[in-house]
C-alpha cells in the first residue's frame, strides 16, 4: 500500500474518530437535556433520553474503533469495513429523516452526504487488493 494512501486513509480514520467520540460522547453523559436538541425546559422522556444515549454510545464506539484502526490500516480492514457499514445505515437512517421529518439545516444535508461518502471511501480501501497486509 502506498504512504500516500495509507496516510488519506489515517487522516479520515482520525476525523471521523473525533467527530463520533466528541459527538457520541456528549448525549451519553449529558442525555436529552443537553441544549442541543432544542427541547424546551422540564421536557423528559426516559423512553427518548434511554434511546438517546444508547445509540449515542454505539456512535462512541464508532469513534473508538477508528482510532484503534489507526495506526495499522491495512492489518485492521475488517474494523474498517465495520465502521463503514455503520457510516452508510447511519447516513441512510438521515435521509430517511429527512425524507419523513424534515431536514432540520442545510448542515445535516452536509453531515448526511459525508458519512456516506466516507463510507464509500473506506470501503474501497478495505476491499482493494493493495490494502491486504505484506
Amino acid at each position: 500500500m502506498t504512504p500516500i494512501k495509507t496516510r488519506a486513509i489515517q487522516a479520515l480514520l482520525l476525523f471521523y474518530g473525533v467527530i463520533a467520540i466528541v459527538t457520541g460522547g456528549r448525549p451519553v453523559m449529558l442525555g436529552i437535556t443537553d441544549g442541543a436538541y432544542g427541547l424546551p425546559a422540564g421536557t423528559l422522556s426516559p423512553i427518548l433520553d434511554n434511546n438517546l444515549r444508547f445509540l449515542a454510545a454505539q456512535w462512541l464506539g464508532v469513534g473508538l474503533l477508528c482510532c484503534w484502526s489507526l495506526p495499522y490500516p491495512a492489518q485492521r480492514r475488517g474494523a474498517i469495513l465495520v465502521v463503514a457499514a455503520l457510516l452508510f445505515l447511519g447516513g441512510i437512517g438521515r435521509y430517511v429523516s429527512f425524507v419523513c421529518s424534515g431536514v432540520p439545516s442545510p448542515g445535516y444535508l452536509a453531515i448526511a452526504f459525508s458519512e456516506t461518502l466516507g463510507a464509500a471511501v473506506f470501503y474501497w480501501f478495505a476491499r482493494s487488493p493493495s490494502s491486504s497486509a505484506a
